[in-house]
């Protein structure tokens, strides 16, 4: 007597299902994962743009800084230049 393994219409069709099921989960984790690297490169860029736009603020205050600087000093200069004129008048 010989024995023979048939498989049958639901065997293969339940075969074929888990297959579908799997390739389905594996595309999701792939599209998941490609959505966390996006999402990650796009923090890393903003970071990045945060530190020019700091570094460019810092500049533009140390720039507003000494030219403040140097204003205050002009002014000082023409006020004591304005004084002596003043003292220096015979009437």
């Amino acid at each position: 007597m010989e024995y023979y393994t048939i498989y049958s219409a639901p065997q293969a069709s339940y075969t074929a299902l888990v297959a579908v099921v799997l390739i389905t989960m594996a595309a999701g984790v792939v599209l998941y994962l490609a959505a966390v690297a996006v999402v990650i490169r796009e923090l890393l860029m903003w970071g990045r743009d945060m530190d020019k736009r700091a570094a460019r603020l810092e500049r533009e205050h140390q720039e507003y800084m000494v030219s403040s600087e140097l204003d205050a000093r002009r002014s000082r200069i023409e006020h004591a230049r304005r004084m002596r004129r003043l003292n220096t008048r015979r009437w």
